[in-house]
């Protein structure tokens, strides 16, 4: 244990020297060195700013970048998916065809590579348009012909051609169909 009084210990301690004083502080004046840090200051809260705004384009560009890059894989699953509708179409056909009983096999083997291709292009957001007995929708139907139909309201879907498609929401093909106008009469 230390016996020594404070009064002591004060005098023990190394004494910090003292900041001089600038000479022309007096009258209001600023020193150089005071006129120094303060352009220092100023060019340091430029730099800041500067690095701040292109902190900020950087974010920019990282977004916008990454939104296009997002809109070109989109773009692109839906060219490569638009390219498979040829192939279901012809399988649909296939399934279309009249055929015997020799031909059953093939028929199966023929709906289930359709029902695969479905669910394939099903994992990827690609969903059939199924408009037969719905209103016709420009936005995603095609008329290809009109049918006298007495029993179903005029501009309704009673056939389709051509199975439409969506991918996301988004438009692939429109449904190629035949619509219901009104009977013609023949007096």
């Amino acid at each position: 244990m230390n016996n020594d009084t404070p009064e002591e210990k004060r005098t023990e301690e190394p004494a910090l020297p003292e900041e001089p004083k600038p000479a022309a502080a007096e009258g209001g004046k600023k020193t150089d060195l005071e006129e120094r840090l303060s352009q220092l200051e100023q060019e340091l809260m430029e730099m800041e700013n500067c690095w701040k705004r292109a902190l900020a384009d950087l974010d920019n560009y990282r977004k916008r970048f990454a939104r296009e890059f997002s809109r070109q894989c989109e773009d692109e699953r839906a060219r490569i998916m638009s390219d498979f509708l040829a192939i279901v179409d012809n399988l649909e056909r296939a399934l279309r065809i009249k055929a015997d009983e020799t031909a059953e096999p093939f028929r199966e083997g023929v709906r289930a590579i359709h029902a695969q291709m479905t669910v394939l292009m099903g994992r990827y957001g690609v969903l059939p348009i199924k408009p037969e007995g719905q209103k016709f929708d420009v936005s995603v139907h095609e008329v290809m012909g009109a049918k006298g139909c007495e029993d179903v309201p005029e501009g309704t879907i009673v056939e389709v051609l051509q199975t439409g498609y969506t991918m996301n929401g988004r438009l692939l093909r429109p449904a190629r169909v035949i619509i219901a106008a009104a009977p013609i009469d023949k007096d």
